[in-house]
């Protein structure tokens, strides 16, 4: 799939104008890409599609056969992987790029993957990276995905890293993780609000979670999960690069059960490949699913 791009003077100073919302892929124009990542103000980038109003693109928006991505200010990027491209392509503006098609239509895979992120994009734009503060640091703290205060989250056993992550004030952490038993299985210190425990073997059963600021050992979050047998994924997204594949694999996985599922679907994205995916904004996306206290 090729794409051409050609840079338009003077694009800086067009009126952008209200933007509104991507839809589903216009009739005789199938789906060919989908948006990985975006950089700039809010108004800097939009798609133009037929038949409907231009709209800013998001992390996970899929890109339609004639659609025209355009960048309008110098250093704002769109990131996108194209179908069957051995790599991504960015779009440095200012920049205007049409996506080519072959004129045939969708095929399954393409329909089943456009459903899936169709119904995520409200969570993805409202958490995309145009001008959203990246983690709440007011208020008392609280675990970024549903599920662990409330000890029904579940991850699969075997040898893999553990990503968790946090919302809340700015400080030095200590995390403990410890089997039922109370045998101590890790014990790290973070400055951000997350820590990826190494690889370990995680043996089935039920572990407990602690986070306490460093400064007076204080505790701050406990949580619990499970781990249990394997998951296996299921959604055919390959065409469109493993790192995208896994997103719409964890997103379906989440959207089947948000409380037990989305610490996992958490870690199936952590363990692809990086391809050029913002996985900051999928990571809080599920975050927005967390009705946790």
């Amino acid at each position: 799939m090729n794409s051409r791009t050609f840079l338009v003077a003077g694009l800086s100073a067009v009126a952008v104008g209200a933007l509104g919302e991507a839809t589903a892929c216009p009739a005789n124009h199938p789906m060919v890409g989908v948006v990985q990542q975006v950089t700039g103000e809010r108004t800097d980038v939009f798609v133009e599609r037929q038949g409907e109003a231009r709209f800013r693109p998001a992390p996970l928006d899929v890109l339609c056969a004639g659609d025209v991505v355009v960048s309008t200010s110098m250093g704002a990027t769109v990131t996108y992987r194209l179908e069957g491209a051995g790599s991504s392509t960015q779009m440095r503006g200012p920049a205007r790029t049409e996506l080519a098609g072959g004129g045939a239509r969708a095929d399954v895979a393409d329909n089943a993957l456009q459903i899936l992120l169709d119904t995520w994009m409200p969570d993805m734009r409202r958490t995309s990276n145009f001008g959203v503060v990246r983690g709440r640091t007011d208020g008392p703290a609280r675990w970024s995905f549903a599920g662990l205060s409330g000890g029904e989250a579940v991850i699969t056993a075997g040898a893999h890293p553990l990503l968790l992550r946090w919302e809340g004030p700015a400080a030095r952490y200590h995390l403990q993780i410890a089997r039922a038993d109370g045998a101590l299985v890790a014990d790290m210190e973070a400055l951000t609000p997350e820590v990826r425990v190494p690889m370990q073997t995680w043996a089935p059963g039920a572990y407990v979670v602690r986070l306490l600021e460093v400064d007076g050992n204080t505790p701050v979050l406990a949580g619990r999960f499970q781990v249990a047998t394997a998951t296996s994924p299921t959604t055919d997204a390959q065409a469109y690069g493993a790192e995208i594949g896994a997103a719409a694999e964890g997103l379906r996985l989440a959207h089947t059960d948000t409380r037990r599922f989305s610490l996992q679907a958490v870690q199936i994205v952590d363990a692809a490949p990086a391809q050029g995916l913002d996985r900051d904004a999928v990571y809080r996306a599920l975050g927005a699913l967390n009705e946790d206290e």
